[in-house]
């Protein structure tokens, strides 16, 4: 990956211990963020130069592998509780963990609000995404989803 700077993991929270914002039952829900996913490493590097160069921050904008996911959203699904299962949480999960079984790299982008969402998807839409999830207090929002191995609206 050549074209953007990756977030080492010693300066990125792990990705199946990000809750600091919102919590689910234990569960993965970064209230603030867009979880974005992209077909392959170059395309997830892409966009995050994109929003770089569009003026996010480093640490607003972090890139987490196909392998970190699949194995942390696992990680999540074997831990969870009765009731994660009530909302669509784990529903998520298990698309996360699918995605990533596939190859694809995710970005966990901050976007607090309306603004800052249409920035990002604004950004992202230049390329090829699989999936783009905005999390909101007790609403997840599907702002994106085409075909994981393109990326490509099927």
């Amino acid at each position: 990956m050549t074209t953007s700077k990756v977030v080492s993991a010693s300066n990125k929270p792990a990705f199946e211990q990000f809750h600091e914002h919102g919590q689910d039952f234990g569960d993965f829900y970064p209230t603030g963020n867009i979880f974005a996913a992209f077909p392959d490493e170059t395309s997830a590097a892409t966009a995050r130069k994109g929003l770089l160069d569009s003026g996010f921050a480093e640490d607003d904008c972090l890139a987490y592998s196909a392998d970190t996911v699949r194995q942390g959203s696992q990680r999540g699904l074997d831990q969870a509780t009765l009731l994660s299962s009530i909302g669509s949480t784990l529903k998520m999960i298990e698309l996360h963990r699918d995605l990533a079984a596939k190859g694809c790299h995710f970005l966990l982008i901050k976007a607090e609000n309306d603004e800052q969402a249409e920035r990002v998807m604004r950004v992202l839409r230049r390329g090829p995404i699989s999936l783009a999830q905005r999390y909101q207090r007790l609403v997840i929002e599907t702002l994106s989803q085409n075909d994981p191995l393109t990326g490509r609206q099927k």
